[in-house]
Formats: C-alpha cells, structure tokens, sequence
C-alpha cells in the first residue's frame, strides 16, 4: 500500500480505504477498489499527525492498533501517551531507622 512503508494497518470504509501510520508517523488513509486481479488504489492522504499515539510493537502487541476508525471511516479514536511529566521519584534510605528517630521524614 505505501512505497515508504507504515505500520498498523486497518481496514475502514467498509472496506472501501486502508489507513495506516506512515513513516513519518501521521496517520495515513489510501482508497482501495478493486475485483478479481485489478486493484485501484488512491493517492495516500495524511490525516493527522500520530507522534503522540501509544507505540505498539509486533513483538509486543502483533495484532492491536492504538487506534481504531469507525465504521464509515470518518472518524477515528486513539491512544495517546500522557505529555505530564511524572513526578520525581524520591527513594528513602535506612527508612527503618527513621521510624524510631524521631525526626520527619524527608519532604520531595
């Protein structure tokens, strides 16, 4: 479907179009006829950028998509990663001997 490669493809349209993430990570749908041994396919259209979706891997995940379109194809909902940052992670050494101390716990 792509000369430049892509990953998780899906059917849509009834069939009709195929999306998939391209390389240069957009979401990418081609129209799709054809009968017996002639196939038409369509120019590639992006249609919204996809570096934020969740990654899936083969390895990992061979069969599920982060993201699916519905059944007409118009729409599509997909898993995005969180932009927060996570907080900092603070690690408490001999915490045991602070218990018994007295003294407060470190604050972050």
């Amino acid at each position: 479907m792509s000369i430049d490669g892509g990953t998780s493809p899906q059917w849509t349209a009834g069939g009709r179009e195929i999306s998939y993430i391209s390389q240069r990570r957009w979401l990418t749908a081609r129209s799709f006829a054809g009968t017996g041994a002639t196939v038409a396919l369509g120019d590639p259209r992006e249609l919204v950028d996809a570096s934020g979706f969740v990654e899936t891997t083969p390895l990992l995940t061979p069969s599920a998509n982060s993201y699916v379109a519905t059944t007409a194809g118009r729409r599509f909902l997909a898993a995005m990663r969180d932009r927060t940052p996570a907080p900092p992670i603070q690690v408490v050494v001999n915490w045991q001997a602070l218990l018994g101390s007295g003294r407060p716990a470190p604050q972050p």
